[in-house]
């Protein structure tokens, strides 16, 4: 590396460093407000770094359908009369990252899931909800 390239990337950090502190300056300050204006600083601070910050609303239309990555996958295996299908296809279908996908399939509710060999000889394994998840998403819809 030379020098010139050397000194610019200590110039970035030292810029990302003071950006960091600022950020977190700011969201100390986050403390002394309710919630909705907390939110509202949020999103004007996002702004104001460059952060790309979630749609005005999107969180409360996933609350309002229930809540959550795994009321969504519910919801997608309610429609689908719990059929088996693959990671990617419950991230498609019920509009998921994978990484969401992932956390509520192997950390946040995996007794709630039960998965097997793809029998169309895929490199994924299938997935559904358990008899006992489902019938309880059947008796809440």
């Amino acid at each position: 590396m030379s020098l010139k390239n050397g000194n610019a990337t200590l110039s970035k950090l030292r810029k990302a460093l003071v950006l960091q502190q600022e950020i977190a300056d700011r969201v100390q300050e986050l403390h002394a407000h309710d919630a909705a204006t907390a939110i509202g600083l949020v999103r004007q601070l996002a702004a104001e770094f460059g952060i790309k910050a979630d749609a005005p609303g999107a969180k409360k239309e996933r609350v309002e359908r229930g809540g959550g990555n795994y009321s969504a996958i519910c919801e997608m295996f309610a429609k689908r009369n719990n059929q088996p299908v693959t990671k990617p296809e419950i991230a498609k279908l019920s509009g998921l990252t994978a990484a969401a996908v992932h956390s509520v399939l192997y950390t946040e509710r995996p007794m709630s899931f039960q998965n097997s060999a793809n029998p169309d000889g895929g490199r994924f394994k299938v997935w559904k909800l358990t008899d006992k998840a489902f019938e309880e998403v059947r008796a809440a819809t």
